[in-house]
């Protein structure tokens, strides 16, 4: 890839600290080793959804085996 910087598509879940008036906009609470730009248009992001039952299942394989 020609940036190196964005070689993940996913890199992690960020906290929102400031959404400007038409929404359209979101700054987010990076980490420092990531060296881009802090706001980023809305399209750029998607919701993070807690997939429980994954977890579970995990788990549960880990007790049946241990």
């Amino acid at each position: 890839r020609p940036n190196k910087k964005l070689l993940d598509y996913y890199l992690s879940l960020f906290k929102v600290t400031y959404i400007t008036l038409n929404k359209l906009a979101y700054k987010l609470k990076l980490l420092l080793v990531f060296k881009i730009y802090l706001i980023f248009y809305m399209s750029l992001l998607e919701l993070y959804y807690y997939r429980a039952s994954v977890t579970l299942k995990l788990l549960s394989l880990d007790v049946i085996k241990g």
